[in-house]
């Protein structure tokens, strides 16, 4: 499976999650999974995978919260493998009035990539890793960040704003 975005926000009584997958193939499911301490986590979810080799948007919605705070990661399960996305947090009091998702835009980019942040976010700390985890930049700017000078594959971009984390990935083409 190849993940591109892995996000969610308060949407007032209940936290709204989304990923999105570029390619999947072999696929046996996607498992939701929720934790009130980033440590001990629990399936909360269990999605049938599409399995096709075009853009998949997945949408979960956790209506049974457990904490003002609650970490979120995707285990993603296949015939031969079992790999586990970053951890998303999402803490519910600042959320209640985020309208937007955190989202990044174009993607697959090849000369700058944009930031769009929720509603009433200050201005964010973004970060970006290659596929090995190595920070390859880091900047407060959201908007027409510089990614020409990257080698073609796929980054993490970890935004962190409000006290919240949220963890992306873009395609760099060349």
């Amino acid at each position: 499976v190849n993940l591109i975005s892995f996000t969610g926000h308060n949407n007032g009584k209940f936290n709204k999650l989304n990923w999105t997958t570029s390619s999947e193939k072999n696929m046996v499911s996607f498992e939701l999974q929720r934790s009130t301490d980033g440590i001990n986590f629990e399936t909360i979810g269990l999605i049938k995978p599409s399995n096709v080799n075009t853009t998949s948007n997945y949408l979960f919605d956790d209506h049974t919260i457990q904490n003002q705070t609650n970490y979120y990661r995707l285990k993603m399960v296949d015939s031969k493998a079992i790999e586990y996305s970053n951890t998303i947090v999402i803490s519910n009091e600042f959320n209640k009035n985020a309208l937007h998702l955190v989202s990044i835009y174009p993607n697959p980019a090849s000369n700058t990539i944009n930031i769009t942040m929720p509603q009433g976010a200050a201005s964010g700390l973004v970060k970006i890793s290659d596929v090995t985890g190595k920070p390859v930049l880091e900047t407060s700017k959201l908007e027409a960040i510089d990614v020409s000078f990257l080698n073609s594959g796929i980054y993490t971009i970890n935004v962190q704003f409000n006290n919240e984390l949220v963890s992306l990935k873009f395609v760099k083409i060349p």
